[in-house]
């Protein structure tokens, strides 16, 4: 049983790992300078709605089970299936008559750090791999370090939940605002509030104080995360551009994973959730001038 619980889970790491750079680059080829944000922030806005709609399932009908939830999410999908294939058609390319040319697929090396690309690359996978590190401890441990704080059960979900409306509210804002303010500006903006949130999130227990801070978590490590899904297209180029954005991601993901069970081992220390605020902080310090050093390198490819 375990064995078919490890394969369950592989293939859909193998499913949902190779979902997010597809629609990346789906939508990174239909847009431009102007609505790449605006577009971005819709596709992936999707994630966080598909979060509270699960949660308030959860709250609503409080006898579901997981199964239940589980299936409602893998079913759905493929009903759009059918919608995306009429949708989703590939663009006509132009036929030259005269001549062929077959474009080299450059090898991974390449396309990341060859010609000085090194230097987008880094900083790209610097950002993703902390601030995804901190958006799953917030994502697998708020609920968890709340009540360590002292909060009812009831309390510390409720605080998640505004953390994921918080998430749409981030998608959306900030990637219009990624149309229209300069890339330092925006990472300013959102790793100043990350920096706040957390430190609101681990020091106080005042309830009211603890919704802004939820609010604002979600808006800003969220958000932020779906910032970095809407620039890391622009910085590599035709065959290398999946390449490119798949291998940040999946330094992401090593965040993803990393945020979490470094959670864990400093609970195991027991230095509680002070531990956990001494260990985020520089990490949210760290994405902000590795996103900020990107802001050169996007103004010179509008």
């Amino acid at each position: 049983m375990l064995y078919k619980h490890d394969a369950a889970r592989f293939i859909t790491g193998l499913g949902l790992g190779a979902a997010m750079p597809t629609m990346i680059s789906v939508v990174g080829d239909e847009a431009n300078e102007k609505n790449r944000g605006k577009l971005n922030s819709l596709m992936y806005c999707g994630l966080p709605v598909g979060a509270i709609f699960v949660a308030s399932l959860a709250i609503l009908l409080p006898e579901i089970k997981w199964q239940t939830l589980f299936l409602i999410g893998g079913l759905t999908p493929l009903l759009l299936i059918p919608f995306m294939a009429i949708i989703l058609k590939d663009k006509p390319k132009a036929v030259t008559l005269n001549h062929t040319v077959t474009e080299t697929v450059p090898n991974m090396a390449q396309v990341l750090f060859k010609d000085q690309q090194y230097k987008k690359t880094l900083p790209l996978w610097t950002g993703f791999f902390f601030t995804l590190m901190i958006n799953y401890i917030l994502i697998s441990w708020l609920p968890n370090l709340l009540m360590e704080q002292g909060l009812e059960k009831q309390q510390a979900f409720m605080v998640m939940l505004v953390f994921q409306v918080g998430a749409v509210i981030g998608t959306l804002g900030l990637g219009y605002l990624l149309d229209r303010l300069k890339l330092w500006q925006l990472a300013a903006i959102i790793y100043s509030g990350l920096f706040i949130a957390l430190s609101l999130l681990f020091t106080t227990t005042y309830i009211p104080m603890l919704i802004i801070a939820g609010v604002m978590g979600g808006i800003f490590s969220t958000g932020g995360q779906s910032i970095l899904y809407g620039i890391s297209p622009i910085f590599y180029s035709g065959t290398g551009k999946v390449t490119g954005v798949g291998s940040a991601i999946s330094l992401g993901r090593l965040g993803a994973m990393t945020g979490p069970l470094l959670t864990g081992k400093i609970l195991a220390l027991g230095v509680g959730t002070t531990g956990i605020l001494v260990a985020s902080l520089p990490a949210v310090i760290i994405s902000a001038i590795a996103v900020a050093t990107l802001s050169h390198y996007k103004s010179t490819l509008k």
